[in-house]
């Protein structure tokens, strides 16, 4: 038997459970520095290194240091038989056990809270299950300290632990080993459930997240090889009490806890890093698409309400639940001058694709002048009506192939349906007809009034399938991105460069900050301005007058606001039993009728240029040239409806006039620098003459279409308009201008349409890209730079579908 040089420090290879930790430990150290290096170095490069990285790069820093010591104390005899160590190896081989401790106390600390921290960052709107996590993370917390302080505090000075002289010659004491053990067994029960809570836990959570199915597989099953911690715990936990035996060869028994330790800390980085290797911010139709030209992005949509896409009282969209409903923002506008002082309501979709979900869901373009104004004033072609046309066409399925072919699309995400193609002829529809000839409203060729020049009869054709609603967010499919609902942004997260100001992204209404290198707004014209200017983009006195930090002046923010709005009338139908409209038992009851709205044609009609130039002279204080942009071409100004939903019981039909070119513009402001309050919302409806005279002459056109008895609608079907309360008389040939304006004022209401609020050319450039910030854009309604006269969605979708192009050039 050799004898050992009591000062030999190390020993003279390694082997068995010295071996087994030194290797392991190396192996572990390695594997967890490339993936939290990894993880670090992605963050770092799209600038979205957060407190949850910060917390586990700090774990795999102490767990490095941890295997330093690990490996030294293996050399040092830590693994080994009493037989084989000197009297120095006894001593230091547990001293470096003992500062091991104490570090992995700290190290398995900060990867567990790291991983509480990315867990409440995905739960943001689960508050049973965020409640959840944080006792979890005040449990890991209570351990750390616990076990930290318990270490400690077992021998006084802390050398007495390792140096058993201080003990014997009165220098030093120690608890008693019943101590030690009991702080183990405690520490190491709390350890097992903790490392099982944060493996099964986050992917709870993330299951009901809205994630693609694939992506919530994957980071789960990261997350639950997490659980294998738990097990290390377990495995080590029979050598606990060999402290209660220590001359019985100590440090080869609990040469196992560092070993499994080690292993426990190595698979709580590496779960908890591989899954958040992913990032970034969009919306629904730009998110789809962009993954599509570019999948290496990483995209997340933020929307403040839920995922609507299965509810089956919005899918079948004939129900209750859509306007006004859970899914609607509720909006209202400041009290309007020039409409008897009410409050206007807004209806804003607040769910998974936006107005898609509570829109009636007529498709309409408008009209080719609108778009070209659009494109000269920006001096962009890729905004006139022929540059946005092969958007228009990409975005739909339309329903009759035969109908100009080069004006539609046929394999787009959006199924479009008619009255014709889903079989539902009304019975009025020829007399509807008649009448509109009889006044000299002419149908468009081919009834396509989405061929850039709807003035006249066109065809009624809505974005559905056989009835079933085409939500955005569900045509466009959103499994291919990440999704968070139910989650408000408060503001964009700006910061100054070299570069000037640089958007970094987005704080939300809880407080919690997500980084990106891209920000694209998609919230509307209402909430979009409100954003920017809660941001700090907006005109300076009104974000200093409510106490928002001004990062840029930008005077347009929140101008150039317009809205569509309708007036609507009711008109008495001269035998009901006869079944004319909705409600009378003679009605058609097929199955189809129930698909759509109950009306047979989208009327859209001018004014005459005579009245028009007056209304323009009193506006402007000139008398308008021909080539005044409301008078050099036929513009489309007003949109009519015949509706067969009158009234309950079929005695009613209905005519809605919409006005959808109003010259009168509005704005949208702050009321406080707090995302929770509304806006202040001024559409600033029929303040300019041209917009009364407009709105006057269309009503006069129904009157005319329904209200004569020398039209056959009048003469045959119907039996004069009914007034509404407040009014004694109701609409007639003979009705002054005072009255039908009296009428509108009256009655007027939003058709839900905002637009035009950080305008093209003025807040955004022709790339969408916001003035004077890096790294942020806009894309909705809110930039049209002129009023579209049309129903909003096909330009927005039109829209969304070139963004989408320009963003993915971009990268």
């Amino acid at each position: 038997m050799t004898t050992l040089d009591p000062t030999q420090r190390f020993v003279d290879h390694l082997e068995g459970t010295g071996l087994s930790l030194f290797v392991v430990s190396i192996v572990g150290g390695i594997v967890s520095l490339v993936v939290v290096g990894a993880r670090t170095y992605f963050r770092l490069k799209e600038r979205n290194f957060s407190f949850d990285d910060g917390l586990m790069l700090s774990g795999l820093i102490v767990y490095l240091a941890d295997v330093a010591l690990a490996c030294v104390g293996a050399l040092s005899g830590l693994g080994r038989r009493n037989a084989d160590l000197s009297a120095t190896m006894m001593v230091e081989s547990i001293k470096y056990l003992m500062i091991w401790m104490l570090l992995y106390v700290i190290a398995l600390c900060l990867v567990k809270s790291s991983i509480c921290i990315t867990t409440l960052r995905i739960a943001t709107t689960m508050p049973k299950l965020r409640v959840a996590v944080y006792v979890l993370l005040g449990l890991i917390i209570a351990t750390f300290l616990t076990t930290f302080i318990g270490i400690l505090l077992l021998c006084r000075p802390v050398e007495a632990n390792w140096d058993a002289s201080l003990i014997a010659d009165g220098r030093g004491e120690c608890s008693p080993v019943t101590s030690m053990l009991g702080l183990s067994y405690t520490s190491t029960a709390s350890t097992i459930a903790t490392d099982l809570a944060c493996a099964v836990l986050p992917a709870i959570i993330l299951m009901q997240t809205q994630m693609r199915l694939s992506t919530k597989i994957m980071v789960a099953t990261f997350l639950s090889f997490g659980s294998f911690a738990s097990v290390s715990t377990m495995i080590r936990t029979p050598y606990i009490d060999h402290y209660n035996r220590p001359i019985d060869d100590l440090a080869y028994h609990i040469g196992n806890i560092p070993l499994w330790s080690n292993v426990e800390t190595a698979i709580g980085l590496i779960a908890g890093s591989l899954p958040a290797l992913r990032g970034g911010l969009a919306g629904s139709v730009i998110s789809n698409r962009l993954a599509g030209y570019r999948p290496e992005l990483k995209i997340l949509v933020v929307e403040a309400g839920p995922n609507a896409n299965d509810r089956q009282d919005i899918v079948w969209p004939n129900s209750t639940n859509t306007i006004g409903g859970d899914f609607d923002w509720k909006l209202a506008s400041v009290p309007q001058v020039h409409v008897d002082n009410r409050f206007i309501t807004l209806a804003q979709g607040k769910a998974l694709g936006g107005g898609t979900v509570i829109n009636m869901g007529l498709w309409t373009r408008g009209d080719k002048v609108d778009y070209d104004l659009w494109g000269e004033a920006v001096a962009d072609d890729r905004w006139t009506y022929d540059g946005l046309l092969p958007y228009m066409k990409k975005a739909e399925t339309f329903w009759n192939s035969t109908i100009n072919p080069d004006q539609h699309g046929y394999n787009g995400p959006v199924g479009i349906q008619s009255v014709t193609s889903t079989k539902r002829p009304f019975p009025l529809r020829e007399k509807v007809l008649q009448s509109w000839h009889e006044i000299g409203v002419e149908p468009i060729p081919l009834f396509d009034g989405n061929a850039g020049n709807p003035l006249g009869v066109a065809e009624y054709t809505e974005n559905k399938r056989n009835g079933r609603r085409e939500i955005a967010a569900a045509v466009y499919s959103l499994e291919i991105v990440t999704v968070l609902t139910d989650t408000q942004v408060a503001k964009v997260l700006l910061s100054n460069s070299t570069e000037g100001l640089i958007a970094t992204g987005i704080e939300l209404a809880n407080g919690t900050h997500i980084l990106g290198r891209q920000t694209i707004l998609s919230a509307g014209a209402v909430h979009t301005p409100q954003l920017l200017m809660l941001s700090g983009v907006g005109p300076r006195d009104e974000l200093e007058a409510v106490g928002v930090d001004v990062k840029l002046d930008a005077p347009e923010v929140g101008k150039n606001y317009a809205d569509h709005f309708l007036s609507p009338s009711s008109w008495n139908v001269k035998n009901p039993e006869e079944g004319w409209a909705v409600g009378s038992p003679a009605f058609p009851t097929a199955r189809q009728y129930s698909w759509g709205t109950a009306t047979d044609f989208i009327v859209c009609s001018s004014v005459s240029e005579e009245g028009l130039a007056k209304a323009i002279e009193e506006d402007e204080g000139v008398a308008p040239g021909p080539d005044h942009p409301l008078l050099k071409q036929k513009r489309t100004f007003f949109e009519h409806f015949f509706l067969y939903s009158g009234s309950a019981d079929g005695s009613k039909v209905a005519i809605s006039g919409i006005f959808i070119l109003p010259t009168s513009r509005g704005s949208i402001k702050l009321a406080s620098g707090n995302i929770t309050d509304s806006p202040l919302i001024d559409p600033n409806y029929l303040a300019t003459a041209v917009d009364r005279y407009i709105v006057r002459e269309g009503i006069r056109q129904e009157i005319a279409f329904a209200g004569s008895d020398k039209k056959v609608l009048g003469r045959e079907i119907l039996n004069g308009e009914a007034a509404p309360a407040g009014f004694d008389e109701p609409y007639t040939v003979n009705s002054t201008d005072e009255y039908i304006d009296a009428r509108i004022r009256a009655a007027a209401r939003s058709v839900h349409h905002p637009m035009g609020s950080t305008a093209m050319g003025k807040v955004v450039d022709g790339d969408l890209k916001v003035k004077g910030v890096r790294g942020l854009r806009v894309v909705d309604a809110s930039v049209f730079p002129v009023v579209i006269s049309a129903h909003l969605q096909v330009a927005t979708f039109a829209l969304a579908e070139q963004a989408a192009e320009i963003i993915a050039k971009d990268y």
